[in-house]
């Protein structure tokens, strides 16, 4: 498996990042496309390529948290379009074989007795939104090595769970598998995740105390071996595997990293 963190906004820029991972002896860097640093735009500096090459590296990318490519505003869906586009177009200069984004379950009307959400009420456009995103990351991405994964983060509905279907159709397309998400839900994502076990190409993995995410990997509830066994069993099926350590603090990954290292791993 190839080992990456994620971007922390303890160190005061992308050197300082790239610094920690050299010393950690890691091979990747997830950065986030919340942060002003690494938007598109700024992407198209030598400086990414100089660090990935510098300092042994690749990139990932986590999209923006509010990227909603699904929207029924046909303005607002273009702009989300759009963007993936131009971080796509910008991430060219250096390797960047993993892209992540969340599933948003969009906007919900609060009823006396239930939410309801637009994309399950307005179920037929919703879908042809997922179809049209779908070819339009085939156009995007190509024949590039590189694959668009959609992340668990609080349950997937089930119109959510037909979207996934609907995307994973095509090849470009992967899963990234948060399993500190997946325990602090009780794993209410884990059955269906794992009936596409063969897609699931990335993972963020991080330990947790009931609603407690993104702690040290030998803090929490979630027991190490698990992690590791999934991780193995799927590199065995000749599936490769990125995976980000992600916690959130310089001491935390400090404290994770040497959980993963060989001889540790050798004991599990």
């Amino acid at each position: 498996m190839q080992l990456g963190m994620p971007i922390l906004i303890e160190l005061p820029d992308l050197e300082a990042n790239a610094k920690l991972a050299l010393e950690l002896g890691l091979d990747f860097m997830e950065l986030s496309m919340c942060l002003p640093a690494y938007q598109s735009e700024m992407l198209h500096g030598e400086v990414f390529k100089r660090i990935a090459d510098q300092y042994g590296i690749f990139y990932t990318i986590h999209m923006d948290e509010m990227f909603d490519p699904f929207t029924f505003n046909k303005r607002t869906r273009k702009a989300f379009l759009d963007t993936f586009h131009d971080v796509f177009v910008s991430s060219r200069t250096f390797c960047t074989p993993v892209f992540t984004m969340h599933l948003s379950k969009g906007t919900y009307f609060t009823l006396p007795d239930r939410k309801e959400f637009l994309y399950q009420n307005h179920y037929g456009d919703y879908l042809i939104s997922v179809q049209e995103f779908r070819s339009f990351i085939e156009d995007v991405i190509g024949v590039e090595n590189a694959v668009l994964c959609i992340e668990n983060t609080d349950g997937f509905s089930s119109f959510q769970q037909d979207a996934i279907e609907s995307l994973l159709r095509s090849p470009v397309f992967a899963l990234t598998y948060d399993i500190g998400h997946d325990h602090s839900n009780e794993y209410q994502d884990r059955d269906f995740m794992f009936s596409h076990r063969a897609r699931i190409r990335h993972m963020h993995i991080h330990n947790a105390i009931g609603k407690r995410n993104h702690l040290a990997l030998g803090e929490g509830d979630i027991d190490l071996r698990e992690i590791i066994s999934f991780i193995q069993s799927q590199e065995a099926s000749s599936i490769p595997m990125s995976v980000v350590v992600e916690t959130k603090t310089v001491n935390a990954l400090r404290n994770s990293i040497p959980l993963l290292s060989d001889s540790c791993l050798a004991r599990i």
